[in-house]
């Protein structure tokens, strides 16, 4: 009779053991696959130009677009074209040390048709000019400046 006491007793032991690795593992493969923060804005502002264009894909994509960069000269002011839907957005990119003025909003404006979309958008990791903001608005060119880039970054938990 103590041998089965003593036999039920081992056995709770193994099995609180063998759930206590089992939660372990759990739990380390959650963490080993957690999505870990790789870009940093220092990183984006580090970036050359066509870093930031395939970032930028890269981000679209996350968000659920279908991104493709385009040639890296005589893109005729597009570096992107992004289609979600029924949206087919020319998308500009300026990696800046200062504000975007109004030549990359006539970019995309210009490029908008070449590549037959129905959207613009420009994006910086800086900010936009008065000017070009007003000029965004007059030709419904959407603007991500570097606050939105930081909330779309987070959104696609990069």
């Amino acid at each position: 009779m103590d041998f089965f006491k003593s036999l039920l007793q081992e056995k709770y032991f193994i099995t609180g053991i063998c759930t206590i690795i089992l939660v372990f593992f759990i739990i380390w493969a959650g963490y080993k696959n957690a999505p870990k923060k790789r870009f940093s804005m220092r990183k984006i502002d580090n970036m050359d130009g066509i870093a930031f264009e395939e970032f930028n894909a890269y981000l679209l994509r996350r968000l659920g677009y279908k991104a493709e960069t385009t040639k890296a000269s005589n893109d005729q002011g597009i570096d992107i074209v992004a289609k979600k839907g029924l949206k087919k957005i020319a998308v500009q990119t300026k990696r800046y040390k200062n504000k975007v003025g109004n030549s990359a909003v006539q970019q995309v404006v210009a490029g908008k048709k070449h590549y037959n979309c129905n959207k613009t958008l420009v994006i910086t990791n800086n900010y936009f000019t008065r000017s070009a903001i007003e000029l965004a608005k007059s030709n419904n060119v959407e603007l991500w400046d570097r606050d939105i880039l930081k909330e779309k970054i987070k959104k696609a938990r990069l």
